[in-house]
């Protein structure tokens, strides 16, 4: 018996075709239809993705890196007050006058990869949003969404939906695995 589909999102924060990535990540969620739909909060593609499934009526879970990730990104209010759980990869202080400073001295930055493997481990079907095909990715050297790609293969995925960020976007089933 197959497990209900719980799918997951990571992608690039700029994107040079919102618009065509927007329309394919609604034809995702149409043929996957998933019982949850999970994206890591930023700007960007998990902006996109978290509107894609708020329209669609599927549940939305926002796992950020910690909870001074909005404030550091700026990011809106707009899809939280929508999503049924909003949680966070790792707990740091609640009240922190200093954040800012600690976020590049302790490298609160890194929370980031630990929320990335906190989505890959309560997803079972993840869609990759890049320019950049997740074979590609997968031997790049920075970037979050390299990064990301990376856990998937080692948590299990063997292959991913990919979202190509250039207009017409068709998604291409893509293995990680050889």
């Amino acid at each position: 018996m197959k497990a209900d589909p719980i799918l997951m999102v990571t992608g690039h924060r700029r994107l040079n075709h919102r618009e065509a990535v927007l329309v394919a990540l609604g034809r995702v969620l149409e043929v996957v239809k998933p019982v949850l739909a999970i994206a890591g909060g930023a700007n960007g593609t998990d902006d996109l993705f978290a509107g894609a499934a708020i329209r669609a009526q599927i549940p939305l879970w926002l796992i950020y890196p910690n909870i001074w990730y909005r404030r550091r990104y700026r990011i809106s209010d707009r899809h939280p007050v929508h999503a049924l759980r909003i949680t966070y990869a790792v707990e740091r202080p609640m009240v922190c006058p200093n954040w800012r400073a600690r976020w590049n001295d302790e490298r609160w930055w890194l929370d980031n990869f630990v929320r990335n493997g906190e989505m890959v481990g309560r997803s079972n079907v993840a869609a990759v949003v890049s320019d950049r095909s997740p074979r590609e990715l997968l031997e790049a050297d920075t970037g979050g969404t390299a990064q990301c790609v990376k856990a998937l293969r080692e948590g299990g995925h063997e292959k991913v939906l990919w979202v190509p960020d250039e207009p017409e976007a068709k998604v291409r089933p893509t293995r990680l695995v050889p």
